[in-house]
């Protein structure tokens, strides 16, 4: 695999193709199998695992104050599990405390909810929410789950758990006590395994990773036998990679200098001519 790198959007005008951030790609180009196709495999359901673990950053205003926050997100056919946990400890006793989220794009911090801590300064704010069958398919969020003081809805500022780039928690003062920077967790798990077609093109992603690596793997089917084909992450072209005698393309590979799997938004494959043959976005 010869690697490239180079702006799509500034050398190729991919910016228009890409840019409505859809799973839907554009007709099939010239550039494919038009004889002796495979089937295309089942490959199984797809799946998306999406766990953070952060411990929370004492801001200095409440000494010894501390905690950490735990979700998870878990997509796998018809069956959507969403959980969320932070737990704070040595706030003060018997106190009303609010926690605030803020997503990927936003600048500013969005109302979560209100929670007490106890008699020993301890609080914990915690939602948990399934959808199964048909509602999940049609990628609904969340159902009504419960949350602290007695609130019967899943916050629609935690929804998009995968989006929570931030959350802090502040007293009656709007000051800040606690927070978390989730761009870089302590602890992640994250798993996409994704079934792509446009016809007659098949392809099976799989992105797995940690805090610090990213496993990427992409098969593809019914292309043209050793033709050559571009790779862009993020809509930028990073490899260069021939199919087999078979129109059979392999890619297996860690990704550098992508480190973490959150900095992958999206993945395209091309052809020479700079036909988007696949493309989606990660991680839904």
């Amino acid at each position: 695999m010869k690697a490239i790198c180079f702006s799509v959007i500034a050398c190729f005008g991919l910016a228009a193709a890409v840019a409505e951030e859809t799973n839907n790609p554009p007709p099939p180009p010239p550039q494919v199998a038009t004889t002796n196709l495979m089937k295309i495999p089942n490959w199984g359901t797809d799946i998306l695992h999406y766990f953070v673990r952060e411990g929370l950053t004492n801001t200095g205003a409440l000494s010894n104050a501390n905690g950490f926050v735990d979700f998870r997100e878990q997509h796998q056919g018809g069956s959507h599990q969403w959980r969320f946990l932070l737990q704070a400890r040595k706030l003060a006793p018997a106190n009303t405390y609010t926690l605030w989220s803020l997503l990927e794009g936003e600048t500013n911090y969005a109302e979560v909810a209100d929670f007490n801590s106890d008699a020993n300064g301890s609080a914990q704010v915690r939602y948990h929410a399934m959808r199964n069958g048909n509602a999940a398919a049609k990628g609904k969020g969340p159902p009504p789950g419960k949350g602290p003081n007695a609130k019967d809805d899943f916050p629609t500022n935690l929804v998009e758990l995968t989006k929570l780039t931030g959350l802090a928690v502040t007293d009656t003062n709007d000051t800040v006590l606690l927070g978390a920077d989730l761009t870089q967790p302590d602890r992640l798990h994250y798993l996409v395994k994704r079934k792509l077609v446009n016809e007659p093109v098949g392809a099976l992603l799989q992105v797995q990773g940690t805090a610090t690596r990213t496993h990427f793997r992409l098969q593809v089917l019914n292309l043209l036998p050793t033709n050559s084909y571009w790779l862009a992450l993020n809509d930028v072209v990073v490899s260069t990679n021939s199919t087999d005698s078979k129109g059979r393309l392999h890619i297996n590979t860690m990704l550098l200098p992508t480190n973490s799997p959150l900095e992958l938004k999206s993945v395209s494959l091309l052809d020479n001519t700079t036909n988007v043959l696949l493309h989606t976005t990660l991680p839904k």
